[in-house]
């Protein structure tokens, strides 16, 4: 893989998303378009929740102006982020349904899967293939906009997925794919840079979580038809590794959907039972939490990698619940400081679903 190149697509990606943050702050503010505040919501300050814009922007820039990329393509794949990205945008400024969103949603993955990137669950079967190919897109979706709620965490998580998902592809051979990747890693470093820590001076909104989590199953479902696993993505090398790096978005929006359903409420409905609320909620301020977070995913994924033996299915269960074990306990903890009069230290913003 030619170095500069990867260099230069990070590099420039990064810059741009600097430059477009800082425009969309003050055109934000300049026409009051700004989060709301709620009782889910700790933030006082006004803040856009258009970072997606600005991550948009500097990814396909830096792709435009690094790439070059014809009408054939690869790289291509990711322009069929648009219309959920139009969608997104709407949603974060009038809340259409989510019905329309779904829809759509699902008609990108079928333009996906129609484009060669599938998932493989049941041999030549194409609807049940194109069936789980959808489903699977539509997940890493939702997972990564509702794991959207603390300052830093979804952009955390899609910059580690960008680099080892860029890695992987770079393995394979798939090195268009590999670059488009590390443009998207340097977009969001730019977007992290005013979103990471206490106060946040953007965030990133539906309109680049949905966009994230859609570019994270292009990613993933690239590396699969780099490795040309036909048969089964378990027959793929990557699939532990890529196991790791969604391991926490993947089993928070299967255990808050269930437990909403569980309640007999909407599993769309807004709460606070995310993984980054039982941090947060407890003992932890937001950094303190991505840091335990991003840090559990990429123990993750170096044992993946270098140990791949060690996955088997108990540790498996154990990786998906390990944070949760350690969330309930310091939800516990909290609740007894401040039963005895002492002050939780979490505090920033929260804009979860």
């Amino acid at each position: 893989m030619e170095l500069s190149t990867t260099i230069t697509s990070f590099a420039v990606a990064f810059g741009l998303a600097l430059a477009a943050m800082a425009l969309t702050i003050k055109i934000s503010k300049q026409l009051n378009i700004i989060e709301p505040n709620n009782d889910r919501k700790t933030h006082t300050e006004k803040v856009s929740s258009f970072g997606g814009v600005g991550i948009f922007a500097a990814f396909f820039g830096a792709v435009l102006l690094v790439m070059q990329p014809g009408l054939g393509s690869p790289v291509m794949v990711f322009a069929l982020a648009i219309p959920l990205f139009a969608i997104s945008l709407v949603d974060d400024l009038f809340h259409i349904g989510v019905t329309i969103r779904f829809v759509v949603q699902a008609l990108m993955g079928l333009a996906l899967h129609e484009m060669g990137f599938q998932i493989h669950l049941f041999g030549d079967i194409w609807l049940l293939n194109l069936g789980a190919t959808t489903f699977f897109i539509m997940l890493m979706i939702n997972a990564f906009n509702l794991i959207d709620g603390i300052n830093g965490l979804a952009g955390g998580f899609g910059l580690i997925g960008s680099f080892v998902f860029g890695i992987l592809l770079a393995n394979h051979g798939a090195y268009e794919l590999a670059f488009a990747c590390f443009a998207y890693a340097g977009a969001i470093l730019g977007f992290l840079g005013f979103n990471f820590g206490k106060k946040a001076r953007i965030f990133m909104g539906d309109n680049g979580s949905t966009v994230l989590g859609f570019f994270m199953s292009v990613m993933v479902l690239g590396i699969f038809k780099a490795e040309g696993t036909s048969a089964s993505i378990f027959s793929s090398n990557s699939w532990l590794v890529v196991l790791a790096v969604v391991c926490v978005p993947m089993v928070d929006v299967f255990k808050v959907m269930s437990f909403r359903l569980a309640n007999f409420n909407s599993p769309f409905s807004a709460d606070r039972t995310h993984i980054h609320h039982l941090f947060t909620d407890g003992l932890l301020t937001h950094p303190m939490a991505c840091a335990i977070l991003h840090g559990w995913t990429l123990l993750l994924v170096g044992l993946a990698m270098v140990f791949p033996w060690v996955f088997t299915l108990p540790t498996i269960v154990i990786a998906a619940m390990g944070p949760y074990i350690l969330g309930y306990s310091l939800r516990v903890v909290g609740k007894a400081l401040a039963s005895s009069g002492l002050d939780k230290t979490a505090d920033g913003v929260d804009a979860s679903q």
